[in-house]
């Protein structure tokens, strides 16, 4: 049986590989090459055969979005597409959709990890078979029970769907912006750390059925997709700065992330152990509370990143830049306008995920923000031409009126 999933996904896969000559399908500057054309037909013969033609199909596909994107996203796209192909075939059968949603997701990997690096369809044949004996003997361990229990596979199989096309459109649409791979890296490591957030949250936790957690990763991939669009459209260099290595670092800075990224592991633990075993529970209104709270602090950050081009990860004088006294935007109330916002989406993380104890981490961490704050003032005041100034005309760093 083919669902209606199935013929969306082909017909849409097709579409993005194929494209028109010049101005492909949303607006992907790509067309068929020759290497492209080569896969095609090579694949002739094989495409008598249902396998080969789903060979066929992926080796094609996998060299048009490498011609339009690189070897990487060719591979996690090809994959991604991989798995949706199956949301109209095997998958409603499987006794645990969702985990061998995931599965195929990770043989597809695989799969086409090696075949960038053979570009030979022949070659993935034996290696795609090993991979589908492994991944039936894992799923017949029940080793992700809890993922096929807990998680609605319908609801995961459409929302790649929607994710992997929504990801092409906003990938082709930041490239003719000028978003390069260095802003391409930040998204992926923004992305990347939420979800290593939600992993370590839900594996502290002990359980999947976690209304409050879910909706705590929705509402921050919310702001936080919406301040990548936002940074991609109206200050792409920005978005490639903050994904660019940078010299001249000082130590308190390089001592502030490695301490930073120990809390942002801390904090999911503690939120999820204190659920697991019920050692404090707030009530949703906290969580209404910390949204409320959570999308005028993002508002307020972005309005930071648009109005500062020197706006990135690390502190330095950005002598390559030609760096400047920013005194526009929020600059005009407080001189560290995306420190008090990253404080205050710390502080309600507790309050959101309805934990008491996560305070403990949130606030140590809005500590290690405000240390940070007193280091990098001192040191723009000292090296920064102009920054006295502006420190004289803005008085306070963090809270009008306060500090």
């Amino acid at each position: 049986m083919i669902a209606p999933a199935l013929l969306a996904t082909t017909a849409a896969a097709f579409a993005v590989a194929v494209g028109f000559r010049g101005r492909a399908l949303f607006a992907l500057r790509f067309a068929p090459t020759r290497s492209s054309g080569a896969a095609l037909a090579a694949g002739g013969l094989p495409a008598l055969l249902s396998t080969g033609l789903l060979f066929l199909y992926y080796g094609f596909l996998h060299l048009c979005l490498r011609d339009a994107f690189g070897a990487l996203p060719a591979i996690v796209g090809s994959a991604a597409i991989y798995s949706l192909w199956h949301i109209g075939t095997e998958l409603p059968f499987h006794p645990h959709p969702a985990s061998a949603l995931l599965m195929l997701f990770v043989v597809g990997l695989l799969c086409h990890a090696l075949f960038a690096t053979t570009c030979n369809l022949l070659v993935i044949w034996p290696f795609f078979f090993s991979a589908g004996v492994m991944n039936d003997f894992i799923l017949n361990l029940d080793l992700p029970e809890g993922i096929g229990r807990d998680l609605s596979w319908p609801a995961l199989g459409w929302g790649l769907a929607v994710l992997v096309p929504g990801a092409v459109f906003w990938t082709a649409r930041a490239r003719e912006r000028g978003v390069g791979l260095p802003g391409a890296r930040y998204v992926a490591q923004r992305l990347v750390l939420l979800a290593i957030f939600g992993a370590v949250l839900f594996v502290s936790a002990g359980r999947l059925d976690w209304t409050r957690a879910w909706a705590y990763l929705a509402a921050v991939l919310l702001c936080e997709s919406a301040t990548l669009a936002l940074l991609a459209t109206r200050a792409p260099e920005t978005l490639n700065r903050r994904g660019t290595a940078s010299s001249g670092v000082p130590w308190f800075d390089k001592a502030f992330v490695v301490l930073w990224l120990l809390l942002s592991f801390v904090t999911p633990v503690v939120a999820g152990l204190d659920v697991r075993f019920d050692r404090s529970s707030l009530p949703w209104s906290g969580f209404v509370v910390g949204l409320v709270v959570l999308l005028p602090a993002t508002a307020f950050a972005s309005w930071a990143m648009l109005e500062n081009e020197h706006f990135e990860q690390l502190v330095r004088i950005q002598t390559d830049r030609g760096h400047r006294v920013v005194t526009t935007g929020p600059y005009r109330f407080v001189r560290y306008p995306g420190y008090l916002a990253a404080i205050a989406g710390a502080l309600v993380t507790p309050l959101m995920l309805g934990s008491a104890w996560t305070f403990v981490p949130a606030g140590l961490a809005a500590a290690l923000f405000a240390v940070r704050t007193q280091l990098e003032d001192r040191t723009l005041r000292r090296e920064l031409a102009g920054y006295g100034d502006h420190a004289l005309r803005t008085r306070f760093r963090l809270v009008p009126g306060v500090w």
